[in-house]
């Protein structure tokens, strides 16, 4: 696959509601996604997830912008492999014949 993983995180993590579960459904730990999240926020300089009581997130006002950017890269992504695959090359088949 093409996607990102940050690209694939972000919209997992909005879907789902939480960096748990969206860990969780990603199959990996908790770790890894909330310390990608925490780098892209310091790089951007803004929350893209609003961290609510109970471990559970939401998009901030900037994360919802970011996040439709996200979802429109991961449906283009999703096109481009679909066209890929498409348009490769007929696999070969081998033949075998008996003479007698």
């Amino acid at each position: 696959m093409l996607f990102s993983s940050v690209t694939v995180a972000i919209a997992t993590i909005a879907r789902c509601g939480s960096f748990r579960k969206a860990a969780d459904e990603l199959n990996i730990s908790e770790a890894p996604v909330s310390k990608q999240m925490k780098a892209l926020e310091t790089a951007c300089g803004y929350l893209l997830f609003e961290r609510k009581r109970g471990r559970s997130v939401e998009p901030s006002a900037q994360g919802n912008s970011i996040l439709n950017v996200a979802k429109q890269t991961l449906s283009l992504q999703e096109k481009l492999q679909a066209d890929l695959e498409s348009a490769a090359l007929p696999r070969r088949q081998n033949w075998s014949f008996a003479l007698s």
